[in-house]
């Protein structure tokens, strides 16, 4: 099997099945670099900065421990014999000051022989190379040197730069140094022990080449070369003991496709059917013919996204754009005076919606030409109604590590378009802005907001979600430290996007309204002027509260944590909502009905929960974990907890969400993995339902800010609780729906990378504590008859895991994006595999199952109607008759 290291353990892998054999605790390997299995005597070799192992049948039979200021690199297994190639470093400056290669005897793993060279440099910068004869290390100061382990001895030369490549060509080492001009070759023989050169290769500009080579090649000196100038490929072969070229040979020349424009790694077969197989820097994968044909493609890349956003395939029709409900908006809903005129307006602009679909139909009627024809315009018209109007057909767009942005279609994973960035621009958001095409109607771009840390330059680029084309390229003065989406919701019929500058100034993106809004530059300068935000600096262990006036940033508040710990992650609700602005600026609370009582979550946007770390145990690993709630209006803490016994080698997750925060972490006292869930109620509980109609009618149940968070005692009531779940946790993920009317269950991705809903009601601290049989209330009796009781162990129902039976690799995280359909969301989750599904919380409630039959209920409905008409028919001949003979 094959040996890697994973949370302290080498584990052992089948190769046919990939299934784990066995774990093994080790010491801390530092850095893991090197392995090797000796299939002669079953004995597996793992190298790490700080330790080498040898084990034998799966135990540890030999340890070596490298010194504290001494770091490993590489080793080489002889027939009796190991040699390590170490580097000591210099306490202070932590730089390179000698390089070292250890004899060491494989039977009594002692050290045999020692010998070391001066390499002063930056280990950073260092780059050693395992040829057949010897160890090459190239240093930060243009130094090579070359270790031949079969003797001991050292060879350092000044002058060289960092090596290219390295390749083996009958028994000879060569090592390659690329110039601007030239690929110089030089031979690096056991024998002579003097890198001597044995010629030069011109290089075009922008040429990309690529030395390997080729397996006939071990009868002469022969070094394969595959040099790429985009679009051209050209392999061909070099004999490195002719200087002139002369006997240089093409063995395959081809035009690639445009879109490659360069290539990392080459492979290629010259047999009668040549083929090149390739990877590019930004990980694509393809396979070309001679005839420059890609056979097969592969976006490896997609293994590496870390951001994705989901957008709409059509064009919005808003329907708070239709007059009647700007008017019900403007006026209030309960206007009595306005009744009579609301009805009205009702009535003619369902009209008006009338009219719109009988064009409509007149338009579709007119395309129809025949019976094929008509079955394609019901065919597409049933699959772009239910799909593209209720939103389960969505476009993707998913940025990746190397720089590309990838346009993918939700259904089937197709690859729309693809687009490469420079890697010196950092991507740090997508967002979804929506632009006024006409009054009410609205198409959704793709904003793209890069940075350039070499400069302090920023950038927007507006792209086309369906194409992937540029619309618009806005260049940025200054370091974006944060950016604000103004939704609709706040600035009605536009949306723009706020961004928050390091030097405590802000921009705003568009400049000009006239494309994007029908609002003045005046008006919006006046909402801005109304927000607050925080900033939380993990550096200072600080969290800020900001607020803009006129042109600046202002600070309001400052709360400082504990320098002994450390912010690992913040929450609030609605965190991947870009509409979540539109609830900051009032306090909310969200009414629960009970039986024969009403009882009021606390709600509001404006609360963050922030999770910081102290170090507890060191020698168990253990840490403790602290929990803070904080107001961001008022900069005012309304919650703080510890939790001890928290393992360090376990992930730590939080999310929050409307009233409640959860927590999971693994339990190193319990070893259960465990869900800490904190939630929020007002301390009010309505029993009256007059009293109830009577408040929200003439008061409503909303709060002002400026007095809230200013009270002495806060109307708020917290419960927690602790739950084991069964499996590892590695991220927990909200289940989000368009209205939030549905269950908003947990997702929770497993250590084996499964992906479980789980039920909320399950996680609730409202569930009743029983003893003998007796609920145990608590002090305000919040708890719910409706839920079940409290347990500590979640149970776990398999036919809510939503990956069914398939084995994934390294998920490790998961978007969703609400529907137009209540009870579904759409859900990509990510990491070295893609897993595309959707999510219904609590079932389908709103729509058919795919597999409804159609025709078997139109069947039934006609046979209905027959039948009616039928038993019509007989009736009415039956009274005839009556009449008939009683006259």
């Amino acid at each position: 099997g094959d040996v890697y290291k994973r949370q302290n353990k080498i584990v052992f892998l089948n190769k046919a099945s990939f299934f784990v054999e066995q774990e093994i605790q080790i010491a801390e390997l530092g850095q893991p670099l090197q392995s090797y299995f000796a299939p002669v005597d079953n004995t597996y070799y793992v190298l790490g900065e700080k330790a080498f192992l040898v084990l034998e049948d799966g135990v540890v039979k030999h340890t070596y421990t490298a010194k504290q200021d001494t770091v490993l690199k590489a080793f080489r297994v002889d027939k009796s014999e190991l040699y390590i190639v170490n580097l000591n470093m210099a306490n202070k400056n932590q730089k390179v000051t000698e390089l070292c290669l250890e004899k060491i005897g494989r039977l009594d793993f002692k050290v045999l022989k020692k010998q070391c060279v001066q390499a002063i440099g930056d280990p950073n910068q260092l780059t050693l190379h395992l040829l057949k004869s010897s160890f090459v290390v190239d240093d930060s100061l243009t130094n090579m040197h070359i270790v031949y382990y079969k003797d001991m001895s050292f060879q350092s030369m000044k002058g060289y730069t960092q090596a290219k490549s390295f390749v083996y060509v009958n028994e000879l080492d060569l090592k390659i140094y690329e110039t601007p001009n030239e690929y110089k070759i030089f031979m690096i023989d056991p024998q002579i022990k003097v890198p001597r050169s044995v010629g030069s290769l011109k290089k075009e500009n922008n040429e990309n080449s690529i030395f390997f080579t080729h397996k006939n090649a071990e009868e002469a000196d022969e070094l394969i070369v595959a040099s790429f100038l985009a679009p051209r490929l050209r392999v061909y072969s070099y004999d490195i003991n002719d200087k002139t070229g002369a006997s240089n040979k093409t063995l395959l020349e081809t035009r690639l496709p445009n879109e490659i424009t360069n290539i990392n790694k080459i492979w290629c077969s010259l047999s009668e059917e040549a083929k090149c197989l390739a990877i590019t820097s930004e990980l694509l994968t393809f396979l070309v013919n001679v005839q420059g044909r890609v056979l097969w493609a592969r976006e490896e890349a997609l293994s590496k996204i870390q951001n994705v956003e989901f957008f709409d395939h059509i064009i919005v029709h808003d329907e708070m754009a239709n007059p009647y409900y700007l008017k019900l908006e403007n006026d209030g809903i309960w206007n009595v005076n306005q009744i009579i005129q609301n009805f009205v307006l009702r009535i003619i602009t369902h009209f008006q919606k009338m009219v719109q679909q009988v064009q409509s139909l007149i338009q579709i009627a007119s395309q129809i030409k025949g019976i094929e024809s008509l079955k394609q315009i019901i065919h597409g018209s049933t699959e772009r109604s239910h799909e593209f109007y209720y939103g389960l057909k969505q476009l993707i767009i998913a940025a990746t590590e190397t720089g590309q942005i990838f346009g993918l279609e939700s259904s089937d994973g197709t690859i729309l378009w693809r687009r490469s960035f420079s890697p010196k621009q950092q991507l740090l958001k997508i967002i979804p802005l929506r632009r006024e095409i006409s009054e009410g109607v609205f198409e959704t771009d793709c904003a793209l907001v890069f940075q350039n840390p070499t400069n302090s330059t920023s950038a927007i680029v507006l792209v086309d979600p369906l194409k992937g084309s540029i619309l618009q390229w806005v260049e940025i003065k200054g370091e974006i430290q944060n950016v604000i989406r103004l939704s609709y919701e706040v600035l009605r019929l536009g949306e723009a996007l706020l961004f928050v500058k390091k030097d405590q100034t802000y921009d705003v993106y568009p400049k000009t309204f006239a494309e994007y809004h029908r609002e003045s530059p005046e008006r919006l300068a006046q909402m801005v002027d109304k927000m607050f935000f925080y900033e939380i600096n993990k550096r200072n262990n600080t969290i800020s509260g900001k607020k803009i006036k006129g042109s600046k940033v202002l600070d309001v508040w400052n709360v400082a944590l504990s320098q002994e710990e450390q912010i690992i992650d913040y929450s609030y609700s609605q965190k991947d909502d870009y509409n979540f602005l539109s609830s900051m600026h009032e306090g909310n609370v969200i009414t629960l009905p009970e039986d024969r009582r009403l009882l009021f979550k606390h709600v509001d946007a404006n609360n963050l929960a922030i999770l910081t770390r102290g170090q507890a145990n060191t020698e168990a690993q253990e840490v403790y974990i602290n929990l803070v709630i904080l107001n961001t209006f008022s900069g005012r803490v309304i919650y703080s907890a510890k939790q001890e016994y928290v393992s360090s080698q376990h992930p730590i997750n939080l999310l929050f969400d409307e009233n409640s925060v959860f927590v999971t972490y693994f339990n190193t006292r319990s070893l259960q993995n465990e869900i800490w869930a904190v939630e929020f109620y007002r301390n009010h509980v309505e029993n009256s339902f007059q009293q109830m109609l009577s408040t929200y009618f003439e008061e409503g149940y909303k709060d002002n800010l400026e007095e809230f968070y200013f009270q002495k005692e806060l109307p708020i009531v917290t419960f927690q609780q602790k739950f084991a779940f069964p499996y590892g946790i590695k991220k927990i993920i909200l289940a989000n729906t368009l209205r939030k009317v549905t269950r908003r269950n947990l997702l929770v991705i497993t250590e084996r990378n499964q992906i479980y809903s789980l039920d909320r009601n399950l996680i609730s601290t409202r569930r009743p504590i029983t003893i003998d049989g007796k609920v145990v209330p608590n002090k305000d009796s919040f708890e719910s008859a409706e839920l079940l009781p409290y347990k500590y162990n979640i149970p776990v129902n398999s036919i809510n895991f939503i990956t069914y039976s398939h084995e994934l690799s390294e998920i490790r995280f998961a978007k969703l994006s609400p529907t137009k359909l209540e009870s579904t969301a759409l859900m990509l989750a990510y990491g070295d595999d893609l897993f595309f599904n959707k999510v219904t919380p609590d079932r389908i409630y709103d729509s058919l199952d795919e597999s409804f039959n159609y025709l078997m209920i139109a069947g039934a409905v006609v046979v209905v109607i027959i039948g009616t008409i039928f038993m019509k028919s007989l009736a009415k001949k039956s009274k005839v008759h009556k009449i008939f003979y009683t006259t």
